[in-house]
């Protein structure tokens, strides 16, 4: 355990000990606040459910950002061999980088609890429904965490982790969506919508945003980000 809180701590402050993971979080705060708050002036409904829509397609977009690093530059700095030679085991190492990632994570989203606070002094919000849907973000970005953090341990260049990072997110994303899932039905019967329900993310994150939580739904989440931690 001592391992993994070193692994941990070590990771986790390289996210502030140099501006990119401050712009990393700006940047986020920025487009995904904004573009809420852009649809709230126009229709001023104390609903964050148009927030969390919109989250996976910035996640697919943000997470690749910032678990390009984590392996990849290890390679890149030649400290991977070091890494390789501390007294711990692979699976300690895997979870200190995953833990410290998964912090820095959930310190962006907090962040937007500004939102909330402001839809509760506004108006009279469903508050079950706000709570599902951060808990529906934190799972989606274990998960996406995870494949980040796989995809990263394959590449020697941040840029190449990120864009392969980024295309499998967004196959992810699309594959759950009714227009691919048809478009595949057309192409091979049932085959699409098969996809859709075992491996499309919107058909698992949906039910988070209308504040349902359902243990399928997040063993959906827990499962990949485990399986893919292990690999």
């Amino acid at each position: 355990m001592l391992s993994v809180v070193t692994v941990f701590r070590r990771d986790l402050a390289a996210y502030f000990t140099s501006p990119v993971g401050y712009i990393y979080m700006i940047v986020f705060l920025i487009i995904s606040v904004g573009l809420y708050m852009t649809t709230f002036f126009t229709f001023p409904i104390a609903d964050m459910r148009a927030y969390f829509t919109n989250l996976p397609i910035l996640l697919c977009v943000f997470i690749p950002a910032v678990t390009m690093r984590i392996w990849a530059e290890e390679r890149k700095e030649n400290t991977w061999e070091m890494l390789l030679t501390f007294p711990m085991r692979a699976r300690e190492l895997v979870l200190g980088k995953f833990l410290a990632a998964f912090v820095f994570y959930v310190l962006t989203i907090a962040a937007t609890l500004t939102l909330p606070a402001m839809l509760m002094r506004l108006g009279d919000p469903d508050n079950g429904a706000i709570f599902g849907g951060y808990v529906g973000t934190l799972l989606l970005g274990a998960f996406f965490l995870s494949l980040g953090i796989f995809f990263s341990g394959f590449c020697k260049d941040q840029i190449v982790a990120f864009v392969v990072t980024l295309l499998v997110c967004f196959s992810i994303f699309l594959v759950g969506t009714e227009f691919v899932a048809s478009y595949i039905n057309g192409a091979v019967s049932g085959l699409g919508t098969f996809l859709s329900r075992a491996v499309g993310l919107l058909h698992h994150y949906g039910p988070f945003t209308r504040g349902v939580l359902e243990a399928g739904e997040v063993l959906y989440f827990v499962g990949w980000a485990v399986l893919f931690l292990m690999l």
